[in-house]
């Protein structure tokens, strides 16, 4: 059984977030006896009802987080230091905003030739993302935008990127400065559902790629789900 986390009355979602995301509900304790039937129904109603106001409260926290962050990257775009500082500087500078954002996994200056020449992850320096479809994606759409769930090539994680694009007061080339969003609370999100209900729950992207997993396992995380089984969940009505 399943419920797609997805409110289609919700107009502050400015991107697929909750629209592309399954949980799967498993029971782990299954009930084979015919008698217990309406129990089964009844425990798979809370279930699908705990599920979606857990749902409704991320899809609150991350539009929270998408409009700070909106915020701190305009901020960014006027802040010399970053735009024109060394990458140590600048690094050093970026290092510091992100210390006092707990949404915040990373900050990355990229300039004209598509390349990460400032970031809070020294890792991240000189990474080419002219063959990420996230980052292209921004630069076609122009002034901000916030990617589906990507894992970064960079961390490895699942994450969001968000992503400002500008122009050099002085030579008035574009650059972009991106934001990646830490969503450690889709993990807390499905450890509630699974703790509480002794239930496997599984967080997947539009494409089927596992988000999060609860009871989690570390080789879990990334990986794709047969392409039946995510059709098959992906068409249960909601």
């Amino acid at each position: 059984m399943n419920t797609k986390i997805f409110d289609r009355t919700s107009s502050k979602l400015r991107v697929q977030l909750f629209a592309t995301i399954l949980l799967v509900l498993v029971p782990l304790a299954l009930f084979v006896a015919a008698g217990l039937y309406q129990v089964q129904t009844t425990r798979t109603r809370i279930i699908q009802e705990r599920a979606y106001d857990l749902a409704r409260t991320g899809a609150a926290r991350y539009q929270n987080a998408i409009d700070d962050v909106r915020t701190v990257l305009d901020l960014f775009s006027h802040v010399p230091e970053v735009s024109h500082g060394t990458p140590e500087i600048c690094g050093q500078f970026l290092t510091n905003i992100l210390r006092s954002h707990a949404w915040a996994r990373g900050f990355s200056l990229v300039k004209a030739d598509q390349k990460i020449s400032c970031s809070t992850n020294p890792a991240a320096l000189g990474f080419d993302l002219t063959n990420r479809e996230w980052f292209q994606e921004s630069l076609s759409r122009g002034g901000y935008h916030v990617s589906d769930f990507v894992v970064s090539k960079v961390t490895g994680t699942a994450t969001t990127f968000a992503t400002m694009i500008a122009k050099d007061s002085k030579s008035q080339e574009p650059y972009a400065l991106t934001a990646s969003l830490d969503l450690a609370w889709l993990d807390q999100l499905a450890a509630d559902v699974g703790q509480k209900h002794n239930a496997l729950v599984l967080l997947l992207d539009s494409k089927g790629t596992i988000i999060s997993r609860y009871p989690s396992k570390p080789d879990a995380a990334n990986r794709v789900v047969p392409s039946k089984f995510y059709s098959d969940v992906a068409s249960h009505p909601e």
